[in-house]
């Protein structure tokens, strides 16, 4: 089974969130810095937090300007699933749920 990570990037920080239990909403969070090194502990956390290796982890994050890049590169190369999102699709989902 799959899990799913959603990454928010920013400059300097990637803020993360793993959906824990779908069922109960119960979500797991940390907070990274946006380099190499916060990547590589970004990867920790997620396979010791799922138990699983990154070839089951889809992370998906927002495309924001070339901040997500590198990110994106490293876990696709790393061997997770990472989908990058227009913000626009992002907030016109947000809307359409109310």
């Amino acid at each position: 089974m799959t899990a799913y990570i959603g990454i928010d990037v920013s400059k300097r920080k990637l803020d993360g969130a793993w959906l824990r239990d779908p069922a109960t909403g119960k979500i797991k969070t940390k907070v990274w810095n946006n380099d190499a090194a916060g990547f590589a502990a970004l990867q920790d956390w997620v396979e010791h937090q799922t138990g699983r290796p990154l070839s089951d982890i889809h992370v998906v994050m927002e495309a924001t300007g070339v901040y997500h890049e590198a990110l994106a590169q490293t876990l696709h190369a790393a061997g997770a699933q990472v989908s990058v999102i227009n913000p626009a699709h992002i907030r016109d989902f947000a809307k359409s749920l109310g």
